[in-house]
């Protein structure tokens, strides 16, 4: 049944609903079930046990401090989609320009009242959040609002997944996820190179494939930074060395560009994990190795047999069958020397079968 704004359904669920020209206030409010709120004001807001409150466009609060700690908060705000022209899957970014209560600064001014020295500003077309800190530009997209804990310390911190998040002193926790500054520039250059379907994912991981079909994809991730490139630096997908292996090696790619000032700049492109979520968070049993962890690099580190290692992640992710054995879900294989460094390497076979190289660094 229907009343107005208020909308019942068949499995009891409620629907409350203003619009944008008229915030429906619904005062103070003890929620229970599943609830959802679009275009609605709220008071102070209680969850009993087992709600399940699902916030929508244009809700807003009377006052930051009645917001429970950990609501998600991410589908209150519109999104800024930063298409691009044969980009399959393209991440949306979160509008700073508002906030989740009446009387207070945008979200980017809240951001960035915590962050002595550093400069934000957010591109309209992509939703990058540039952050400028010296002579240092930080490319940032902003795709996840919670609240935060009672007396979390505002400023900047890492959540468990490795996303950069920045706390405000009202208590909103913006999450962050690397991103490429020109999406556009590393189109074509993927294209240069023979790559097409470019899909960005949740955590900012970059996967794309050969136009050839040859059962490989190659992943990455942006670096946290951008820098001005060398004057005879061609334009595109161009090939560098990794600081983690003798000089000379060419296990690294970066995307050179033309910014919105028209000033020649690099952006390193790093390897990643095809399946960060399978080394990141390991039960006992789910790999032969232990202790893995990922690094912004694009290194992972792990002990095996007793023994720790560390190694660079190649981009090429070689399409595979589950093995059908008793092996353990995620393998480390050791392997031949695969760069020519004279070290045996590493591949990892994820559960379906997808193997991706890991280069041993000698520490």
């Amino acid at each position: 049944m229907r009343f107005y704004n208020y909308h019942i359904t068949d499995s009891g669920d409620i629907d409350l609903i203003g619009t944008a020209d008229k915030l429906l206030d619904l005062g103070d409010r003890e929620i229970s079930g599943r609830v959802r709120l679009v275009y609605v004001i709220l008071g102070k807001l209680v969850l009993k046990p087992g709600a399940r409150l699902i916030l929508g466009p244009g809700v807003r609060f009377k006052h930051a401090r009645d917001i429970p700690p950990r609501l998600d908060l991410t589908d209150i705000f519109v999104k800024i989609p930063g298409k691009a022209e044969k980009c399959r899957r393209c991440l949306a970014a979160i509008d700073l320009s508002r906030n989740v209560a009446e009387g207070m600064p945008s979200l980017r001014e809240a951001m960035q009242a915590v962050l002595s020295g550093i400069t934000l500003a957010q591109e309209a077309d992509s939703g990058n959040l540039l952050a400028r800190l010296g002579g240092m530009t930080y490319v940032l997209k902003p795709v996840r609002v919670r609240q935060a804990e009672h007396g979390a310390r505002p400023g900047l911190r890492w959540t468990v997944e490795r996303r950069l998040a920045i706390v405000t002193a009202e208590g909103q926790e913006v999450e962050t996820v690397p991103a490429v500054e020109n999406l556009a520039s590393f189109i074509q250059g993927l294209t240069d190179i023979g790559l097409q379907g470019l899909q960005v994912e949740d955590d900012g991981r970059l996967s794309a494939e050969p136009v050839n079909g040859s059962g490989q994809r190659y992943v990455g991730m942006a670096d946290l930074t951008i820098e001005d490139a060398d004057t005879a630096e061609p334009f595109g997908i161009t090939i560098r060395a990794s600081a983690l292996f003798p000089a000379g090696n060419r296990l690294l790619r970066a995307l050179v560009f033309k910014d919105k000032q028209g000033h020649k700049r690099r952006q390193t492109i790093h390897p990643y994990a095809a399946y960060p979520d399978l080394l990141r968070f390991q039960q006992p049993g789910d790999s032969n190795a232990d202790s893995v962890d990922l690094h912004p690099d694009g290194s992972v580190s792990f002990s095996l047999n007793g023994l720790f290692y560390r190694g660079l992640l190649g981009y090429g992710v070689i399409a595979g069958l589950a093995p059908d054995d008793d092996r353990p879900p995620v393998e480390f294989r050791s392997t031949v020397d695969l760069n020519g460094d004279s070290v045996a390497d590493f591949e990892i076979v994820y559960p379906n079968g997808d193997r991706q190289v890991v280069y041993t660094i000698v520490q």
